[in-house]
């Protein structure tokens, strides 16, 4: 095994940086996209964004299958990049009449944008020995840039600019893989990586239901965070202002967080940091629960925690329970899950406990959540690589 590598090549880094940029643009401004752009109303949102994410619910499998059966993985990444592409080239052009056929293509191919990546810069990082979290890391920065300076963009510009600038950062990641990315090395052994092989590897069903649990109640609840911090504040200026600085201080967050795990993620258990994570989670909603502002603030910013522990850590406890051949489809499970059924289950579930009990009773729910998801982890889950499935 090669020693880890002491710095990370600075493609990976620009790469990773500009493809978050790109998802950024893609997902961070879709709502306001379909209201201001496309003109349609919360309704409309509503119905389109949960078509689209119906079609994620096959398409991050699928995505994940092929990536394990196919040779020429980056050949595989290089052309989703072309998809993405197909997308952002749609969105300068969608109409209220087209957003439905528009909604199967983002849904098949926006929505798994994340997942689709993080599988792929895992296994070139596990092959590099440069570590995933020190790539990683500046994905964070780049969504975040992207975040604030977006809306000075769109203001300032147009959404077809706006778009147009997420294609050139995804022509330049393009040309830099495939010119500078190592080709990952195939895992599978000839063998076919299969929809029941990704369901019936031993525990993984238990790890679908802690992540789905854990993972997808808290990606599930953040349509509420900003109605909620109006609320507590009793000022949108106010509101705005802390949201805005809030994500700043999250991204700055994640990234020390990322350098920091990636230190440490071989020194203690999988399992148990694995875990740690739905306890963060259920200490962010607890603060939030209090609706007293400085503790509000405090608790959201503990995002920047969670995110960066449960994404190096996934893929190290991955590759202690199941063979190497699944581990990027069973991500891809993990992910359909947080991003795409998540989305379909938990915000009209969670919105009708706010709407009837309240925010704090809300967001309470999660904690619950998250307090189920550690104690079946605890219970069921294995603690080593002496349990590894295959």
């Amino acid at each position: 095994m090669k020693p880890q590598a002491e710095r990370v090549p600075w493609q990976y880094i620009l790469v990773t940086f500009c493809y978050f940029g790109a998802a950024g643009i893609i997902s961070t401004f879709y709502y306001m996209f379909l209201q201001r752009k496309v003109g349609l109303d919360l309704g409309m949102i509503g119905k389109v964004t949960a078509f689209g994410a119906a079609f994620s619910l096959a398409s991050q499998p699928v995505l994940g299958c092929m990536f394990s059966r196919l040779r020429k993985k980056k050949r595989f990444i290089m052309l989703y990049f072309l998809g993405l592409l197909a997308v952002l080239a749609a969105m300068t052009a969608v109409t209220a009449d087209t957003v439905f056929f528009f909604a199967v293509l983002y849904g098949c191919l926006a929505i798994p944008m994340i997942g689709t990546y993080e599988i792929y810069l895992e296994a070139v990082c596990r092959q590099e020995q440069m570590g995933y979290a020190r790539v990683r890391k500046w994905g964070s920065v780049g969504m975040g840039a992207v975040t604030v300076c977006g809306g000075y963009m769109i203001s300032g510009l147009s959404f077809t600019a706006f778009h147009v600038f997420g294609m050139l950062l995804l022509l330049l990641c393009l040309g830099i893989v495939r010119k500078a990315f190592a080709e990952p090395r195939c895992c599978c052994g000839g063998q076919q990586v299969s929809f029941r092989k990704l369901a019936g590897a031993k525990y993984i069903k238990t790890l679908y239901l802690v992540c789905f649990l854990g993972m997808g109640s808290y990606v599930g609840s953040d349509f509420a965070y900003s109605a909620y911090l109006t609320q507590v504040c009793r000022d949108t200026v106010t509101a705005g202002q802390i949201f805005g600085v809030g994500t700043g201080s999250k991204i700055f967050l994640e990234f020390v967080f990322f350098m920091f795990v990636c230190k440490i993620v071989k020194k203690y258990r999988a399992k148990w940091m694995l875990l740690s994570v739905f306890v963060f989670s259920f200490m962010r909603f607890a603060c939030i629960a209090t609706g007293i502002l400085p503790v509000v603030i405090l608790g959201d910013l503990l995002h920047g925690v969670v995110f960066p522990v449960f994404l190096t850590v996934i893929f190290e406890y991955l590759a202690q329970i199941v063979d190497d051949s699944l581990t990027a489809g069973c991500y891809s499970v993990i992910s359909m899950l947080m991003f795409g059924l998540s989305n379909l289950v938990f915000p009209p579930l969670l919105s009708v406990i706010a709407e009837r009990m309240g925010f704090s009773v809300m967001y309470l729910a999660d904690c619950a959540l998250a307090a189920a998801a550690f104690v079946i982890g605890g219970c069921f889950l294995p603690d080593s690589g002496r349990n590894k499935s295959f």
